[in-house]
C-alpha cells in the first residue's frame, strides 16, 4: 500500500519497518539521523507520515520540538481493513 502513496511515503515506510525490525518494537522514533540514512527531508517526512496515517498503516504521535513517534498498525487495527469474508 505504501508504494502507491505519493512522495517519500515508501521511503518513510521502509525506514519505519527497518527500525521496528532492529528494535523489535512496533513503536519507534524517527530521528533526523535516521531520516538522513533514507534521504528524507523533514517536510517530506511530515507529508509522508500524513499519507501513511490516512492509509491506516501507522499511527503518529507528534509533539512540538520532538521527533515523531510512530506505531506500526496491525492489519486488524487499520481503519477500514477488510476481512477475508468481505473480499
Amino acid at each position: 500500500m505504501a508504494a502507491q502513496l505519493p512522495g517519500r511515503a515508501l521511503h518513510v515506510a521502509i525506514a519505519i519497518r527497518f527500525l521496528a525490525g532492529i528494535t523489535g518494537d512496533s513503536g519507534i522514533i524517527l530521528s533526523s539521523s535516521v531520516l538522513q540514512l533514507f534521504h528524507v527531508k523533514r517536510h517530506a517526512l511530515y507529508r509522508a507520515l500524513s499519507a501513511l496515517a490516512k492509509a491506516g498503516l501507522v499511527e503518529v504521535n507528534q509533539q512540538r520540538g520532538r521527533a515523531p513517534r510512530v506505531s506500526v498498525l496491525d492489519v486488524g487495527e487499520r481503519a477500514g481493513a477488510c476481512t477475508s469474508e468481505e473480499e
